[in-house]
């Protein structure tokens, strides 16, 4: 094992991962890297991404499920404030006169 090799991975936010990549892909394409600093951000990037798209698949699963509508939060839709509850709206009122417009 090299001495850049960590026995333990360094935990990161997906989104600053991804951030990070973007970091790596400008640097290396600025083309103003020494071949060690190029070889060191390879290397960074290589194992950021495969653990990005580790991150991904996992997720990939639990997006599966909510496509096939399992562990999905349940919800209850109530009347606004200003509606008055189901149990208590007002009676239907009478129909519009043929010359009146019915809104």
């Amino acid at each position: 094992m090299s001495s850049k090799q960590q026995a333990q991975p360094r935990e990161i936010v997906f989104e600053n991962g991804y951030e990070r990549m973007k970091e790596i892909g400008a640097r290396l394409d600025s083309g103003d890297v020494t071949v060690a600093e190029m070889c060191d951000l390879y290397a960074e990037g290589k194992g950021l991404g495969r653990a990005l798209m580790e991150y991904l698949d996992e997720r990939e699963g639990e997006l599966q499920e909510i496509d096939e509508g399992r562990n999905l939060p349940r919800f209850k839709v109530v009347a606004t404030s200003g509606e008055p509850p189901e149990d208590q709206a007002p009676a239907a009122a009478a129909p519009p006169a043929q010359d009146e417009i019915p809104f």
